[in-house]
């Protein structure tokens, strides 16, 4: 599997480099972890626990990460402020974590978001302050999203590789 990884451009091995701050040669650690039912990558936790009985996932953003984006908008709405750098990284948070746990839930509650994130000023205005107060409600009753992968069809399964734009060529 590593040999493949490096193949194909990812090196998951340690990596010496030059540290500014001491001026030594340090080693950044191999990016490897141990086998596991349950990961978290990116801030978002997949759960294949119960894979092997039910043919089932479990995504879902761990309490950590929501706390953190709560504190983000709680932050806003006591300050009465949302820059426009803070609401770019809002956004991002927002949609991978919800994008990952409820799909598109919630986006159009993200247009008032995304457009402070494009313009000057910081006073919340009434439909900032309703899209944060939404996604604090949203974030406060945010479930694991159950993925049934279970195969329905009783043949070969049919392989579909991507370029990842949406063009899709059949093997």
């Amino acid at each position: 599997v590593l040999a493949l990884a490096r193949l194909l451009g990812v090196h998951l091995d340690a990596v010496p480099f030059l540290n500014r701050n001491t001026g030594n040669q340090d080693v950044l650690p191999a990016k490897r972890q141990s086998p596991a039912y349950k990961r978290v990558f990116l801030g978002v936790e997949t759960d294949f626990s119960r894979f092997a009985k039910t043919g089932r996932v479990y995504v879902s953003v761990p309490k950590p990460k929501v706390d953190k984006i709560v504190a983000m908008i709680d932050e806003a709405i006591k300050s009465g402020e949302l820059h426009a750098t803070t609401a770019r990284k809002l956004c991002g948070k927002l949609q991978f974590s919800l994008g990952w746990c409820v799909g598109r839930y919630g986006r159009a509650a993200l247009q008032p978001l995304f457009r402070r994130a494009e313009r000057r000023g910081v006073r919340l205005g009434l439909a900032i302050e309703m899209a944060l107060n939404f996604f604090r409600n949203a974030l406060a009753s945010l479930h694991a999203r159950e993925v049934c992968v279970v195969a329905t069809g009783a043949g070969p399964p049919i392989l579909i590789w991507s370029d990842a734009m949406y063009h899709v060529s059949h093997v």
